[in-house]
């Protein structure tokens, strides 16, 4: 067996922007990779698996003798090169005569670590793969893994994430809920005077609202602050996409909302992008009987928690009390406007 010689037990990124809310999702998943050997946080397009899976890293960092190491897959395009990206990643020296992930196997069998592989979506089956082989292989492993549909394994417990609390149709607890904080946050980063204030409550109430709470719509929102007030803003917000311009991000798919939700979009299948398009006419939520009705027979299988179909998940179609819930923001009819 290889010798890892790691000089740090991590190689998770510093945190530039603030953390903010998900105090019920964190506890909840630390409490998962207790009980549980892998764990796949999923959910639609932007709405910070990612970030939310590094801040539970650091969190359990000190839990695991041999630290809690991010792999990123979103650049990765081939799945046979899956185990030779994670060995990297743990910085092991790269074995090009042995089959790679008996290698990785091997070099982990010994090892007390957390595994953080982000963005599965692309390598669903590549992943399952890999973790069926390592799971068994390394005792002391956990893996973390983020992705818009689950891994498909029997021993994977699956966490829906959930946009941010919106605030309620108070104006006065508003600046309580996470949206809006996360809204104002970004906000006075890049347009420094900006402050909430009983002018712009409502407005910013609003436009939260509207954008669903989900994180990356709403940094993506703070950015055009530069050029136009809270209320402009708010009034452009019917073509979204376009609003919402470019901002400087680590990875493409996020540097604005239509690339986020076409990354998505672009991994279905014909019939699953049919079916995400039928499901957008829903504007909230909506039971199974009303899902049939609008995309025929077989429609519930797609909305079920652990099913691998992609489009109820691409959607943003979620459980919710007495039914789904589906996502305006990712309606397929602007993702494909030019």
């Amino acid at each position: 067996m290889t010798a890892l010689t790691w000089s740090q037990r991590n190689n998770l990124p510093v945190e530039v922007t603030r953390f903010i809310g998900r105090r019920r999702e964190l506890p909840a998943i630390g409490e998962a990779i207790e009980r549980h050997r892998l764990v796949t946080l999923r959910g639609t397009a932007g709405v910070g698996k990612t970030r939310l899976a590094l801040r539970a890293a650091a969190r359990l960092r000190d839990s695991f003798a041999d630290g809690c190491w991010l792999v990123q897959l979103s650049p990765l395009r081939a799945p046979e090169l899956l185990a030779r990206t994670v060995a990297g990643a743990l910085g092991l020296p790269d074995e090009a005569a042995g089959d790679a992930p008996q290698v990785l196997a091997r070099n982990l069998a010994e090892r007390e670590l957390l595994l953080l592989l982000d963005t599965c979506e692309h390598l669903t089956d590549a992943c399952a793969e890999l973790a069926a082989l390592l799971l068994p292989a390394a005792p002391g492993l956990r893996i973390l893994a983020t992705s818009r549909a689950p891994l498909g394994l029997a021993a994977e417990h699956s966490l829906l994430i959930s946009p941010l609390e919106l605030p309620a149709a108070d104006d006065a607890t508003a600046a309580h809920a996470d949206a809006v904080t996360l809204f104002v946050d970004r906000a006075s980063a890049v347009t420094p005077d900006f402050a909430l204030t009983p002018g712009n409550t409502a407005a910013v109430a609003e436009l939260c609202r509207r954008l669903e709470g989900i994180p990356l719509a709403l940094e993506l929102a703070a950015v055009r602050l530069r050029g136009m007030p809270v209320e402009e803003l708010l009034a452009r917000l019917s073509d979204r996409f376009r609003v919402l311009g470019a901002a400087r991000t680590s990875t493409d798919r996020h540097r604005t909302l239509r690339a986020a939700v076409s990354w998505s979009y672009e991994l279905c299948t014909p019939a699953e992008q049919r079916l995400w398009a039928e499901l957008s006419v829903f504007p909230g939520g909506f039971g199974l009987a009303a899902a049939e009705h609008v995309c025929g027979p077989g429609t519930g299988p797609y909305l079920q928690p652990r099913a691998r179909y992609r489009a109820g998940y691409a959607a943003g179609a979620g459980p919710c009390a007495g039914g789904y819930r589906s996502s305006r923001i990712s309606a397929p009819r602007a993702v494909k406007r030019p």
